[in-house]
Formats: C-alpha cells, structure tokens, sequence
C-alpha cells in the first residue's frame, strides 16, 4: 500500500526495530565489541548494542536479492556483506564497510571497471586477511565461474 493514498505524500518509512535472524546466512553471528552483537536479519545487517538497548541498520544494495554470507575482520573494524543479484549475467556484490563510522567503504567488483568476464550472480564467502585486513580479502563466487 502506498503511502501517499493515504494523503502522507512526503513521509518516509524507516526502520526502528528488526525482530529475527537470517539463518540462511553464512557466519551471521560475530560478537563485535563487548556488548554489541553484529548479525543478518532479512536483507539487512543489524548491530545491537545490548547494554543501550538500541539498532543500527546497514541495508542490502539495491538491485540485490539477498545477502548469502558476511564476513568480519580480525581487528572487527571491517564488515563484508556478500549478495546475490537480481540480474540474469554477473553482477554479485561484496560490499565492504567500517563497521565503527558505518560508512560504505568499497563495492567490489568495482562498477566502473569492465567486468565482461565475470559471470557469477552471487558471492558464496568471502574472508579478510588476517595481517592486512584493510588491503586483502578472499572471496567465493557461485557458478558458472567459481
């Protein structure tokens, strides 16, 4: 339903609260700080604080279906989030963010490189290395280019 029928044209909807976890997800639990839990819930990641008993959001990419694993680094600063994409040919996504300021901080592969190549819908795993977490990760992807 849309909320301009209801005449509220201009009002946005955003989430407070997500109830559940995405058990579908590779390695979506990771105690992140002594009171703050970092886990999937639908196409979202959620970070909890338990102590301040409140929510911070990092939404699935658009144009992506689902998230398929997310993976922490050693120092827990960096969070990948692995997705599946709508598209038909390539496309899967990592998006790596500092789990600290929230901020997106790389989408790989990168968008405004030629990827002709790269067939894969989705990203299976993906893990930072442990001596240089902020310049090497490892990924999986799906088929057909595994």
């Amino acid at each position: 339903m849309s909320l301009a029928g209801l005449g509220l044209q201009g009002i946005t909807v955003s989430p407070r609260f997500i109830f559940g976890v995405n058990g579908a997800v590779r390695n979506n639990l990771h105690l992140i700080e002594e009171h703050k839990l970092l886990y999937t819930a639908g196409h979202n990641v959620v970070v909890y604080s338990t102590d301040e008993k409140n929510q911070y959001f990092l939404p699935g990419q658009e144009g992506t279906e689902k998230i398929t694993a997310i993976a922490v680094s050693a120092s827990k600063r960096y969070l990948a989030v692995c997705e599946k994409t709508t598209k038909v040919e390539g496309g899967g996504l990592v998006t790596i963010y500092d789990i600290n300021s929230q901020k997106k901080k790389q989408t790989l592969p990168d968008p405004d490189v030629d990827n002709r190549e790269y067939n894969s819908r989705e990203f299976l795993s993906a893990a930072f290395s442990w001596k240089d977490e902020n310049k090497f990760i490892v990924t999986l992807t799906g088929q057909p280019d595994w």
